[in-house]
C-alpha cells in the first residue's frame, strides 16, 4: 500500500512529511508566529532539490560576473568606458562612482543567498513580501520588497521557472540578449535598499540598451540596465 504521507523536499533541501493542516490558534492569541512549510514545489518543472542547485549555481555565476565588473571599474580603460556608455549612456565619474558603491553591495547580498531566501510567488506571498501587492500578478517573474534588508526574500513566479538558466553563446561564453534566470536574479537583488535601490522604469536587455543610448540619468537607476551590465561582463567559455 503506498504511503499516504510521502516525503517532500523543501527548496533548502530539508526533507519533511506532510501531515495535514488545521487552525488551532485561538483568535485571542495576538502573538506573532513564523511557520515555514513547503506544500508545493517552487517550480512545476523541477524538484525543489533541482531548484536549489540551479539558483545556487547561478548565484555563484552572478557573484563572479559582478566581481569582473568591479575590476573593470577600477581599471577604467577605453573598453570599460565604452561598456558603461552602452548600458548607462555615460562614462562620467558619477556613473562610475555609483557602480563602485553599488556593485559590491549587490555582490554581498548575492553571496549571502541560500535556497531558503526563495519563496514561491502566491497571493499570500505577494501581500506579505511585496511593498505594493498590486504590482504583482500571474505574469510576474519574481518580486522583492525593497526595504527587506533583513531577509532578502525573493518570490519566484512560474515565468522564472520556464526561463533558460542563462542566455549565452556556448562557444564563447558571452551573454546574448534575452531574459534568463541569471538576469532576473541580479535584477531582483539590485532592488534592495541596501544594494542599489533600482526601479523598473522599463524592462528588457535590448530596450535597456536603447534607453541608455537616448541618454538621461534613469538608466543607472534601472534594474535591467544594472543586471544587463553585469551579465554582459566579459567571460571565458564555461
Amino acid at each position: 500500500m503506498p504511503d499516504p504521507k510521502p516525503i517532500h523536499v523543501g527548496p533548502d533541501g530539508t526533507k519533511f512529511r506532510y501531515i495535514g493542516s488545521a487552525t488551532t490558534t485561538p483568535t485571542t492569541d495576538t502573538s506573532i508566529k513564523v511557520i515555514t512549510v513547503y506544500p508545493e514545489t517552487m517550480c512545476p518543472n523541477m524538484t525543489n532539490e533541482e531548484f536549489a542547485k540551479t539558483v545556487m549555481r547561478l548565484r555563484d555565476v552572478a557573484v563572479k560576473l559582478t566581481s569582473t565588473r568591479i575590476a573593470n571599474l577600477n581599471r577604467w580603460n577605453a573598453d570599460d568606458r565604452a561598456e558603461a556608455i552602452e548600458w548607462f549612456g555615460s562614462d562620467s565619474e558619477e556613473v562610475r562612482s555609483t557602480l563602485l558603491i553599488g556593485l559590491p553591495q549587490i555582490s554581498r547580498v548575492l553571496s549571502s543567498l541560500k535556497p531558503s531566501n526563495f519563496v514561491r510567488l502566491s497571493e499570500i506571498s505577494s501581500r506579505n513580501l511585496s511593498c505594493d501587492a498590486s504590482a504583482t500578478n500571474g505574469n510576474t517573474t519574481a518580486a522583492v520588497c525593497k526595504p527587506d534588508t533583513e531577509t532578502h526574500t525573493i518570490a519566484i513566479g512560474p515565468n522564472f521557472c520556464e526561463m533558460p538558466d542563462e542566455k549565452k553563446n556556448f562557444d564563447t561564453g558571452q551573454a546574448l540578449d534575452g531574459d534568463s534566470k541569471l538576469l532576473t536574479l541580479i535584477h531582483e537583488v539590485s532592488h534592495f535598499n541596501d544594494t542599489m535601490q533600482t526601479g523598473d522604469t522599463w524592462y528588457g536587455i535590448a530596450n535597456s540598451r536603447r534607453k541608455a543610448k537616448a541618454g538621461g540619468s534613469i538608466p543607472i537607476s534601472t534594474a535591467d540596465n544594472i543586471a544587463s551590465y553585469v551579465v554582459f561582463a566579459k567571460r571565458g567559455k564555461s
